[in-house]
């Protein structure tokens, strides 16, 4: 699971109480509640479904997709 701020591409990753926590700042007490969150709640689904949400973004995918990106440019 992940404990996040919303910044960046992370707001359409995390699925608050699905597969982590959004937190509001880098705080101590922030992380602390958060981690208290998903010590408490399901973590094996909570795990499994971060692990789901990742699938998207492995270096493979990532690797294809620039590929084809790059064919593309080059007129292939």
């Amino acid at each position: 699971p992940l404990i996040a701020t919303k910044v960046g591409g992370v707001v359409e990753y995390l699925k608050d109480g699905k597969n982590g926590y959004f937190i509001s700042g880098f705080t101590a007490e922030a992380t602390a509640e958060a981690m208290e969150k998903i010590v408490g709640a399901d973590y094996a689904m909570m795990s499994k479904n971060a692990a789901q949400s990742a699938e998207p973004y492995t270096s493979e995918r990532a690797a294809a997709a620039y590929e084809q990106l790059f064919l593309r440019s080059v007129g292939q």
